[in-house]
């Protein structure tokens, strides 16, 4: 479950919609593996997007995210993600 979302300094903007389902609104991985984003140089961030929007990074979900994103996007989701505190993920539950 995903814990809710309190909008603030850091509200959370449209751009990243595509975001969450993988790296959640606060930036952390949400399976092993997955990059924690929160906390993340903003030129790096800037930088990965835009080679998977341009198909020159292949990974094909991050391809299939990125590709909806114009640069005003991806730039709104580098501020955003840049500027979170990057913190420990909650521990996985992989059912039984």
């Amino acid at each position: 479950m995903l814990p809710v979302w309190v909008q603030g300094e850091n509200e959370l903007p449209a751009a990243v919609a595509g975001c969450v389902e993988c790296h959640r609104a606060q930036g952390v991985p949400g399976l092993p593996g997955w990059p924690r984003l929160a906390g993340m140089d903003r030129s790096a961030i800037v930088d990965i997007l835009r080679g998977h929007r341009d198909r020159l990074v292949p990974d094909s979900t991050m391809d299939k995210v990125a590709s909806t994103l114009d640069d005003a996007q991806i730039d709104a989701a580098a501020d955003y993600y840049s500027r979170l505190e990057p913190s420990d993920p909650p521990p996985f539950d992989l059912g039984d």
